[in-house]
């Protein structure tokens, strides 16, 4: 068992494990928002190619005569 050097009590192997567990869930929950904000990013540049697309498709269209 190792002992805190400020209180000299035991550190029990259950504190160890809860705060590695919270540190891997604050990194994972960081990496999770990052992941959606570029999932956001990536639905808002295709909304933006599909409308610019779907302009100049029409604006060919119209210039053709069709």
């Amino acid at each position: 068992m190792r002992w805190r050097r400020a209180r000299g009590q035991p550190i029990d192997r259950r504190d160890l494990e809860l705060s590695e567990l919270r540190r891997r869930l604050e990194r994972s929950e960081a990496e999770l928002q990052k992941a959606r904000t570029v999932i956001e990013i990536q639905g808002n540049v295709s909304a933006l190619l599909e409308q610019m697309l779907g302009t100049e498709g029409a604006s060919e269209s119209e210039s053709s005569g069709r």
